[in-house]
């Protein structure tokens, strides 16, 4: 592996996870995700700083690895508190989402949310069963089945998903989520080219807006080619306010 920037440290909350830590993350099901062009999946690791409302809160590290077979991807994000939100979640807090690359597309198979807290009350797993067309969402107490339509992705495959939308050269325009309660569409607004500056150096990167339709909120995501469209900033907003934020820190890649 080529490492560029810093050495590893730590890092991820799924950037689209819990509470403090919305769901960047959210991203999914592409209304315009056709085959007019493909591109091939990079494996890399990526470790942020993130903040809560300016403050360091920890660390977190994005990676994307080949699976057990050929067409199979994992895609996590382990997020690792510090200071005061280590009392709530003094484990990590972990996003895995298992997906295969099928004629260009991304097709989830499975995804399992970590809370990071002791109980782990919020844990979740979902499977994707395609044969049947359902998700069978499990928790502690629970589990139920939510029909599937092509193309529903789950937050960590979506974000896969924006990589390569963009990789192939198409613009993405809207993807659709599954999570623990229910899918929402989510829409992406180009805002343009910039130049950001990192631990890497100063960075070029494509901005995106990130909104789920019907709210308030939104992520604002800078992605650089120049690394496979790996994200190098995301940032929550709500009210005109940045509550969460990762920067970039150091990525390996092969």
């Amino acid at each position: 592996m080529k490492q560029t920037g810093l050495s590893p440290t730590v890092i991820s909350s799924t950037v689209f996870g819990p509470a403090v830590f919305p769901a960047i993350g959210a991203i999914v099901m592409a209304a315009l995700y056709s085959t007019a062009a493909s591109a091939q999946l990079v494996e890399y690791q990526a470790e942020y700083g993130a903040r809560y409302k300016s403050r360091n809160v920890g660390t977190s590290v994005f990676a994307l690895q080949r699976g057990a077979d050929n067409n199979a991807w994992i895609f996590s994000t382990t997020m690792q508190a510090k200071g005061l939100l280590r009392f709530a979640s003094p484990r990590p807090i972990i996003d895995r989402s298992e997906f295969t690359l099928e004629h260009d597309t991304i097709v989830p198979q499975r995804f399992l949310h970590e809370d990071g807290s002791r109980k782990g009350e919020d844990n979740h797993n979902i499977v994707f069963d395609w044969g049947s067309q359902v998700a069978v969402i499990s928790g502690e107490g629970y589990s139920r089945e939510v029909a599937l339509q092509r193309g529903v992705l789950d937050r960590g495959s979506l974000q896969v998903a924006l990589m390569h939308t963009l990789a192939a050269g198409r613009q993405p325009q809207s993807f659709s989520v599954l999570d623990e309660q229910s899918v929402d569409d989510y829409e992406y607004t180009f805002e343009g080219e910039h130049t950001i500056e990192t631990e890497l150096g100063d960075v070029a990167v494509l901005r995106y807006r990130q909104q789920r339709t019907g709210s308030s909120r939104y992520t604002v995501i800078d992605l650089a080619p120049a690394l496979d469209y790996v994200p190098v900033r995301i940032e929550q907003i709500r009210d005109g306010e940045t509550r969460s934020a990762f920067l970039i820190e150091s990525i390996e890649q092969p």
